[in-house]
């Protein structure tokens, strides 16, 4: 650019994602016309290469299996006799962009080293790279449920587990979890 005095013309096929397709059909077409308009006065003054910004496509499964947590913060105070303790569960939030879902473990009761074990899967179609946050809470039956920390990771991450420390307001301990991507279709 610029090439040629016009509008440059460019068709863009779209093109179904899904698993198992012998044949990839356009399922449609987004034409689109730019016209060069020079607004710099001067433009051999710019930089020669322009940085381009890649477009990521995830199309597929995204599974996050939370293991364990070890060193929690007791957040159930024990009366009288007995050790506090929290009845932890942990809340799986995967986010590509404005589009936000999320799932949760089951909650295991009078520990601070809970073993979940626990798989969640997310199907995940977007241009934006997924980010997985993982946030621990006591279960409380009577009021609101206390935060016991949070962790956060940007897609892609190295295949296995991980242990990472919980971050956030009067977190203590760490999460063992694994994130794996399945990918489907043309644009895994």
């Amino acid at each position: 650019f610029p090439a040629a005095a016009g509008p440059l013309r460019a068709t863009l096929l779209l093109l179904p994602c899904e698993e198992k397709q012998a044949v990839i059909a356009p399922q449609g077409e987004v034409v689109v016309e730019l016209e060069w308009v020079s607004v710099h006065p001067d433009f051999s003054a710019w930089p020669q290469e322009v940085p381009v910004q890649k477009l990521t496509t995830w199309c597929g499964a995204l599974v996050v299996t939370v293991i364990s947590a070890a060193g929690l913060r007791a957040a159930d105070t024990a009366y009288f006799f007995g050790k506090s303790t929290s009845d932890p569960y942990a809340k799986v939030i995967v986010a590509c962009g404005p589009i936000k879902q999320h799932k949760k473990t089951k909650t295991l009761m009078k520990t601070l080293t809970p073993e979940w074990r626990e798989a969640v899967e997310f199907g995940v179609r977007s241009d934006y790279d997924p980010v997985v946050s993982v946030e621990v809470y006591d279960y409380d039956m009577a009021s609101a449920d206390d935060f016991l920390g949070q962790v956060t990771l940007t897609l892609p991450v190295a295949p296995g587990e991980q242990q990472l420390d919980l971050e956030g307001d009067k977190a203590s301990g760490h999460l063992k979890l694994a994130v794996e991507w399945r990918p489907v279709g043309p644009a895994g």
